[in-house]
C-alpha cells in the first residue's frame, strides 16, 4: 500500500487534557481506502547522547539519546522518524511526551563502537576450617575499541554475580 506524506506546520491548542492541531492548508483525501499522512510539524531538539554497554548480556554499545520537548506542541504516541546528523535512524514510536516534558529515546546497538569479554581466569578454592564451603573467583577481560573518529563516552554496566545457595550478594 503507498503512502503520500504532507509536509505542513500546524497550530496546537493545547487545553488542561486534550490538545487540537489545525493544519493551515487544506488536503484532500482520496476515497479509495489508501493510507494518508499529514505531518504536523517537524522539528529539531537538543539531545544528549550517551553509550551504554552489558558486554555479560551483548557484546555492543547502544546508544540513547535524552531530550527534553522544547516545543509548543506535545509528541504523541504513533510513527516518528529520528535523524541524527541528517541520518534516519530510528522509527521507534514514543510515548506521549507533553511540552517541557524530558523523555529518553533508544536509537539502537552502534557497530562503530566494538566490545569483546573474555574469560580471563578462573580460581577455585576452599574456605573455613570445618565446613565445605568453596569459593570460585572469575577474572574478565573487557576490551572497548572506538572506531569512530570522535572521542565518545561508554557507561558500563555490569550484572552482580548471583549465589547458587541462594545467597544474595549486597554492597
Amino acid at each position: 500500500m503507498e503512502t503520500e506524506a504532507f509536509d505542513l506546520s500546524a497550530v496546537v491548542e493545547a487545553n488542561a487534557t486534550s490538545a487540537t492541531f489545525k493544519i493551515p492548508a487544506t488536503v484532500s483525501v482520496p476515497a479509495n481506502n489508501s493510507v494518508q499522512k499529514v505531518s504536523i510539524v517537524s522539528m529539531k531538539l537538543a539531545a544528549t547522547l550517551q553509550y551504554e554497554a552489558t558486554p555479560k548480556l551483548a557484546e555492543t554499545a547502544f546508544l540513547s539519546a535524552a531530550a527534553t520537548n522544547g516545543s509548543d506542541y506535545p509528541l504523541l504516541a504513533g510513527a516518528m522518524n529520528t535523524f541524527l546528523d541528517d541520518t534516519f535512524i530510528s522509527g521507534q514510536p514514543p510515548k506521549d511526551r507533553h511540552a517541557g516534558e524530558k523523555f529518553e529515546l533508544h536509537l539502537g546497538a552502534d557497530e562503530g563502537i566494538a566490545i569483546k569479554r573474555r574469560l580471563v581466569n578462573r580460581f577455585a578454592e576452599d574456605t573455613g576450617l570445618t565446613s565445605n564451603g568453596r569459593r570460585i573467583t572469575y577474572e574478565y577481560l573487557v576490551t572497548i575499541t572506538n572506531n569512530k573518529k570522535t572521542a565518545e563516552r561508554v557507561m558500563f554496566k555490569e550484572p552482580l554475580p548471583q549465589s547458587r545457595q541462594g545467597r544474595s550478594w549486597s554492597n
